[in-house]
């Protein structure tokens, strides 16, 4: 049984669909833009076209952190197909920001159980998933049976890279979707080209850790059909994101998307605020364990991420070796339940939520690998004397997520909380306040 979408993104892929059938009938999408968007503001916005490409639709559906980005470019596949593409087995090109996300996006379409591949099967019946070494494979007869989504970083376009340089290259194994093309049309059976042939619908997922020249002139190169950016912070300036609507923190809220109010306390002694924080997450796992008992939902385990500082020569500082041992030696946490996560250590890797030896203390630095998804994520902790959004943008958004996206009995599973380590309160709310409009929380 495949879950409903929420209101506000049936709203949100309603308005993508009325978007793209005004722009057939008006034939610009400049103007369908104008008029789409004086519906919902005081007039009608301008429209920023894509560079040597003002024929394509290219709009942006702005999402806050924990609301559903992924399952909403899912969805959106249908709708363009219903209302724009003349076609039933549309070529789908899904750019992602980073090798972890990729890896989290392919996941989730390909695996039985999981919400967007159950998404894709109740819309489709059948689809085909590929990342790029399959895509230098693909046959004619994939892409004329089902819609075919490719899913891929944009830095695999570049030609300096070795994915780049064989998606450019020509390719023998892709000489049979040229054979009946007449000879103006025929290129160099390269992949790209295979895609110029199919117009592909090009999802750019975080389309603000991609909008960079070098990007849109990639997006140009696939000759799109059209372009849908989801993401919490459009590009205000290189290439400004034609915003066509926009979510707010509080509608996130009101349908049990996100656990809010964030609760915040802050403490001078570290040892003082750790000891709180983890009396939090005792508190919150005797919670979880009569929420289960009311309600059969299983919260386990309830997850503090701890934030860690680096290493430095000229003074001690709280590195993630460090609070590992503060947590078994005085806290008498088992090392088990204790992962590392950072650029040089990944103790996360290959574990998923749901496993029985997931961690329940994740200690970072500066950020988890992109695409680390934990709604079980409750409670954050910072060594760090937190006085600009700097310090956890990168974090703060990951104890966001309500598990399950439904409201729970105990009011305190529907909150989350930080603890920061600092004294100065009035610094640290506005850098936990600056850091929630990085993650979309305007």
């Amino acid at each position: 049984m495949v879950l409903d979408l929420k209101d506000y993104q049936t709203k949100l892929l309603d308005a993508f669909e009325a978007f793209l059938e005004r722009t057939l009938a008006v034939k610009s999408p400049a103007l369908a833009y104008w008029e789409s968007t004086k519906q919902v503001f005081t007039a009608g916005l301008s429209y920023n076209p894509l560079p040597n490409a003002e024929h394509v639709p290219y709009v942006c559906l702005r999402v806050p952190t924990g609301g559903g980005k992924t399952r909403i470019a899912g969805q959106s596949i249908k709708r363009i197909t219903q209302a724009f593409l003349n076609t039933d087995y549309p070529l789908v090109l899904w750019l992602v920001p980073s090798e972890p996300i990729l890896e989290q996006t392919l996941y989730a379409l390909r695996t039985r159980g999981e919400l967007l591949h159950s998404d894709m099967r109740d819309l489709f019946g059948a689809v085909h998933v590929l990342d790029i070494k399959q895509a230098l494979n693909v046959q004619p007869s994939t892409l004329n049976t089902a819609p075919t989504i490719i899913v891929s970083t944009m830095q695999s376009f570049k030609r300096d890279t070795a994915d780049g340089l064989r998606v450019y290259r020509q390719n023998g194994n892709l000489m049979a979707h040229f054979l009946n093309l007449p000879p103006e049309l025929k290129g160099d059976t390269s992949l790209l080209y295979v895609i110029r042939l199919h117009q592909p619908f090009i999802i750019v997922d975080e389309a603000h850790n991609q909008g960079t020249p070098l990007a849109l002139d990639t997006l140009v190169r696939f000759n799109p059909s059209c372009i849908l950016e989801l993401t919490a912070t459009p590009d205000r300036k290189t290439q400004p994101s034609n915003v066509l609507r926009s979510v707010s923190a509080a509608t996130l809220q009101a349908e049990d998307m996100l656990k809010l109010p964030l609760e915040l306390a802050t403490h001078p002694e570290w040892r003082v605020s750790l000891s709180e924080a983890i009396a939090r997450i005792r508190t919150l796992e005797q919670a979880a364990q009569q929420e289960q008992q009311a309600t059969g939902e299983v919260i386990n385990p309830v997850v503090m991420l701890i934030q860690a500082e680096r290493k430095s020569d000229a003074l001690e500082t709280f590195t993630p070796e460090r609070v590992k041992q503060y947590l078994i030696d005085d806290y008498q946490i088992p090392p088990a339940r204790i992962a590392v996560a950072t650029g040089a250590l990944d103790e996360l890797s290959g574990k998923k939520l749901g496993d029985a030896d997931y961690p329940q203390f994740i200690i970072t630095v500066d950020k988890l690998r992109e695409g680390w998804d934990c709604p079980f994520a409750y409670v954050l902790f910072s060594f760090r004397n937190t006085t600009s959004s700097i310090a956890v943008e990168q974090v703060l958004g990951r104890v966001l997520r309500m598990p399950h996206v439904k409201r729970k009995q105990h009011e305190v599973l529907n909150r989350s909380y930080a603890y920061v380590v600092s004294s100065e309160l009035l610094k640290t709310v506005q850098g936990l306040k600056d850091s929630l409009v990085q993650n979309g929380f305007e």
